[in-house]
């Protein structure tokens, strides 16, 4: 039986010298593939971290607080419904959220939501609905730096 060489014979022995020739050197790379993770970077946050205080309760008593933080006052809220401030609210090192909470869902479902309005500063509750003035937890906010240093001071490191 003679074989005689066809174009699959040409292929099959392309991809053999190819084969053969990648595998001693992945080896001697020691290398494998990796895929890629398609996670974004973190955003950017301004290097301090502002401590709020002082920490009351808001409205009659229950799960939300209200504290100020001066120089987060420019970035307060004048509208609700369209909140856009990048100030973010940390207990112990970890975000709260969901940020840009309305009023009513902070008073009434708490676990971490929060808003920041103007005249009123930042109303929040801790994430167990705890009083934040005695859990012994620390708060502090930031500012996400993806906002443009040069319209938002305060954002700047």
């Amino acid at each position: 039986m003679k074989i005689t060489a066809t174009p699959t014979l040409h292929i099959l022995g392309a991809a053999a010298l190819i084969y053969a020739a990648y595998l001693p050197i992945a080896l001697g790379l020691q290398h494998s593939y990796v895929p890629p993770t398609h996670r974004l970077p973190p955003p950017r946050l301004a290097a301090l971290a502002w401590p709020l205080g002082p920490i009351t309760p808001y409205g009659h008593g229950g799960i939300a607080f209200h504290a100020h933080v001066d120089v987060f006052g420019a970035l307060e809220e004048d509208n609700e419904a369209e909140q856009r401030s990048p100030v973010v609210l940390y207990e112990d090192g970890k975000p709260l959220g969901p940020a840009h909470s309305t009023l009513v869902d902070v008073i009434r479902k708490g676990n971490g939501r929060y808003t920041h309005l103007k005249g009123v500063g930042m109303v929040f509750s801790s994430s167990d609905n705890t009083d934040p003035s005695k859990n012994g937890r620390h708060y502090t906010a930031m500012c996400r730096t993806e906002v443009a240093v040069a319209d938002v001071p305060q954002c700047g490191p």
